[in-house]
């Protein structure tokens, strides 16, 4: 599955209204195009590609020729305290239990293992493929190496590529970011559950000094 969502305008923290059409209908391929509206306003869109569960895959999941695909350690100390979720990190943070690889293994600086703490529709148990779409979020500006104080990278959408669901709660995103020196940036990341790859995400962002 792929989904690819586009963030036209800050969502309002009010009930909006989603709208769902299926595009193309196939045996093996299916296409469905979201939007989620306030008012008449369409503040986010998302079109998804869904593909056919078969019953047959090689013996070999990865190319053996290239190096293996390893699992982060798992997760470790704590990313962000409880007073700073509370008192300085945007709401979302505070959503998530975030920790770093045991030990702080320094193979893995740019690496987060994350569990969501919140449901996404309240009253309702959250689908693993939600969550993992919840998660690939944090793919912008995880690895903001030229200082997230100094600098932020607003993501104007995120792709993501879905191999598998995963099978636990918690899950890991390794995270790459370049920066054009027009004031772009892009971002990559690779996303495992506690059993190993299950996705890749990636952004765009527009790179702006900190106020």
């Amino acid at each position: 599955m792929r989904c690819t969502f586009d963030l036209l305008r800050p969502a309002p923290v009010r009930p909006l209204d989603v709208q769902t059409e299926v595009v193309r209908e196939g045996k093996r391929i299916q296409v469905v195009d979201t939007g989620l509206y306030d008012g008449d306003v369409c503040v986010a869109a998302c079109r998804a590609l869904r593909m056919r569960r078969g019953t047959a895959s090689p013996a070999v999941a990865e190319d053996p020729a290239l190096p293996a695909l390893v699992v982060p350690p798992p997760p470790g100390e704590p990313k962000w305290s409880e007073a700073a979720r509370t008192f300085e990190l945007p709401g979302i943070m505070g959503a998530y239990d975030a920790r770093t690889p045991v030990d702080g293994d320094p193979a893995w600086p740019t690496t987060t293992w994350l569990r969501l703490r919140a449901t996404v529709v309240e009253g309702t148990p959250t689908p693993a493929v939600v969550a993992l779409a919840a998660a690939a979020d944090f793919v912008s500006n995880s690895a903001n190496h030229a200082g997230p104080e100094s600098w932020t990278m607003i993501n104007a959408d995120v792709s993501l590529d879905v191999v598998r669901e995963p099978t636990s709660d918690w899950l890991a995103v390794e995270v790459r970011t370049s920066f054009a020196p027009d004031g772009i940036g892009h971002s990559t990341g690779r996303i495992y559950d506690e059993s190993g790859f299950v996705a890749s995400a990636m952004t765009m962002g527009l790179v702006e000094p900190r106020s």
